[in-house]
């Protein structure tokens, strides 16, 4: 008897985590209530709602941006010329690519080199891993990668 009720509580288990919570019948609820250990009835678990999705994308027109640019762990930051701000890269995936291979090529992994694209930037709020970035650089096109040299950002 106590395999059955074992069984019944994994089988619930399964239900809830897949979302099918509707599906659970009230005979199964019935014998899960009656053998629960404190007696407390069961309740479904409430479906998480989805994430917000207000958060602003980059828009406008293009433009031309240099700086300092970190690839690695949980890191993918660029610190323009001129500003105290660090941007989270995302971008056409084409041209992410491209900022990759071409940052491996010069450096280790999260060695800062010269980097010159264009693309747009977001509102300014919280971006990228743990929120830690300014504003997103949404990346349409590498135009140099290089190592960094004195009068950079000049």
């Amino acid at each position: 008897m106590k395999s059955n009720h074992v069984f019944l509580l994994g089988l619930c288990c399964v239900w809830l985590l897949t979302g099918c919570e509707a599906q659970i019948t009230a005979h199964v609820m019935a014998t899960l209530t009656a053998s629960a250990p404190t007696g407390v009835p069961l309740t479904p678990t409430p479906t998480i709602p989805p994430l917000p999705t207000d958060t602003p994308t980059p828009s406008g027109e293009p433009q031309e941006y240099a700086g300092s640019f970190s690839y690695g762990f949980e890191v993918v930051a660029f610190k323009p010329c001129g500003t105290d701000e660090v941007w989270w890269v995302n971008g056409e995936p084409a041209a992410m690519t491209d900022l990759r291979a071409r940052y491996a090529a010069l450096t280790k992994t999260m060695q800062p080199v010269y980097v010159r694209a264009r693309g747009l930037i977001s509102e300014r709020g919280t971006y990228g891993h743990l929120g830690g970035y300014q504003r997103e650089f949404y990346l349409q096109d590498v135009l140099e990668v290089r190592v960094k040299q004195s009068g950079d950002c000049e």
